[in-house]
């Protein structure tokens, strides 16, 4: 409008271009530091969203670890330490879920429960290292003669509990 009102005005020519010049270079200046200063934002918002992209990432990473803590923990929770094989609390969770399957679809559902017969004449003639010995060979023997979808655990102290889903008592005793 400056230019109009000035072209309009204007009675010489050579005072209209220094007019008009003086009003553009005005218009770039303006225009300059307007894209300078929308540069500067860029340029400060790239390196915000930059630093949230790591801040996510380390979130991502310390979620990863929480929730792998979590599981240790949890198996840590429902192993026996001593023979390494689930314990009681672990049968009872497990419990659960197969009775509940095998009232569902009514497929063969074994439990065997194993005492150690005289065990605590192990403990009182070779001594408690020897039956803790004798305790983690059981396990072993159990778990490695045993299919991946059976489940044994420790239920007592010198006591074991199988699971076995989807076998007739028959053959969980072969």
């Amino acid at each position: 409008q400056g230019i109009v009102s000035h072209g309009e005005s204007a009675n010489n020519l050579e005072h209209l271009k220094i007019t008009v010049n003086q009003r553009l270079e005005f218009l770039n200046q303006n225009i300059d530091a307007y894209r300078q200063s929308d540069q500067t934002q860029f340029e400060q918002s790239q390196k915000q969203i930059q630093t949230l992209k790591k801040r996510i990432q380390l979130m991502e990473q310390e979620s990863i670890e929480l929730r792998q803590s979590a599981l240790k923990s949890r198996d840590q929770a429902l192993k026996d330490p001593l023979t390494g094989i689930w314990n009681r609390q672990a049968l009872n969770e497990v419990l659960d879920k197969e009775f509940s399957r095998w009232q569902r679809y009514q497929k063969p559902l074994s439990l065997i429960l194993w005492d150690i017969d005289f065990f605590k004449k192990i403990n009182d003639e070779y001594g408690h290292a020897a039956g803790d010995k004798v305790l983690k060979t059981i396990a072993q023997i159990f778990t490695s003669q045993t299919r991946d979808t059976d489940f044994i655990a420790r239920y007592g102290g010198e006591e074991f509990m199988g699971v076995f889903p989807e076998t007739q008592l028959e053959n969980a005793l072969g």
